[in-house]
């Protein structure tokens, strides 16, 4: 699921059942990016931290600005 809101005019005519079940699955897909977003900011802030091993020279240049 890309970007839950396109369905979402489709859902507002659902059946309450399949209504919950569309929104808890947006929940958890939501979730899931955020976790993903969450792993991807520490990882950023382990390099500004001076953890350069793992990037090319010209990346620890930019970060060095």
């Amino acid at each position: 699921m890309a970007c839950p809101w396109p369905a979402f005019d489709e859902l507002l005519g659902a059946e309450p059942e399949k209504f919950a079940r569309a929104i808890a699955d947006i929940d958890r897909e939501l979730a899931r990016k955020a976790r993903e977003l969450s792993r991807h900011r520490r990882r950023i802030t382990k390099l500004t931290a001076g953890d350069r091993l793992f990037v090319p020279d010209e990346v620890a240049r930019i970060l060095d600005r």
